[in-house]
């Protein structure tokens, strides 16, 4: 694993617990894991096992590419389409098909109507 990815699990843990005013040692109980393994995960010395990744990411309710810095979206994806008409998630698959330019053209054209029907 690189140095990269080390320092955004560091980071994104970090805000997590930040945000959710939990401490290390709190944390290690709540996971059943060490507190020493926290403050490695937290400092990037350490990127714990699977099972650890994916118990920090069911205890915050994020996905475990959140954890790891792969991705900004906070929500699992099983959370993130809770919800979704069939449409909704056939209109998302097509979304991700697109280039990046045309991504953008998209998200003009929704932001726009947005904003309009406000």
């Amino acid at each position: 694993m690189s140095t990269n990815k080390k320092s955004a699990t560091m980071h994104n843990l970090g805000k997590l617990m930040d945000k959710s005013h939990i401490e290390p040692l709190a944390l290690s109980n709540k996971l059943g894991v060490s507190r020493e393994l926290i403050y490695k995960l937290e400092d990037g010395s350490s990127s714990g096992s699977i099972d650890t990744l994916i118990k920090i990411a069911d205890y915050f309710k994020v996905s475990t590419d959140y954890v790891l810095g792969r991705t900004n979206v906070e929500l699992p994806i099983n959370e993130l389409d809770k919800g979704l008409t069939e449409n909704e998630a056939n209109l998302l698959n097509k979304y991700h098909e697109l280039s990046d330019e045309d991504k953008l053209l998209v998200d003009g054209f929704v932001f726009g109507l947005i904003t309009k029907n406000k």
